[in-house]
């Protein structure tokens, strides 16, 4: 049975992508999990790029003014994740 693991940054819209690997290593420090073990460090902020890119343009912001990056993921959250958060990444601070 795989390990189900979710973790959840509040606020995530609040900070910068130049600080998200910062910030994911104190997350992982704290607590080691499954989302750090089975997630490459890029899903990961190309999921953290996307709920910022919705959030800034004033989509769902109720869900996406904080991420929770989980694991496992569907497989369509991956390549919604892979395709929005690349295209994001361009825009965001």
């Amino acid at each position: 049975m795989k390990e189900v693991d979710n973790i959840c940054i509040p606020d995530s819209y609040r900070i910068s992508k130049k600080d998200f690997d910062s910030v994911l290593d104190e997350i992982e420090e704290e607590k080691p999990s499954a989302v750090f073990k089975y997630r490459s460090r890029k899903s990961l902020k190309l999921e953290w790029a996307t709920h910022n890119g919705l959030y800034n343009l004033g989509l769902w912001r109720s869900r996406t003014k904080d991420v929770d990056l989980e694991y496992p993921q569907s497989w369509y959250h991956k390549i919604i994740y892979w395709i929005l958060g690349n295209l994001f990444w361009l825009f965001i601070k």
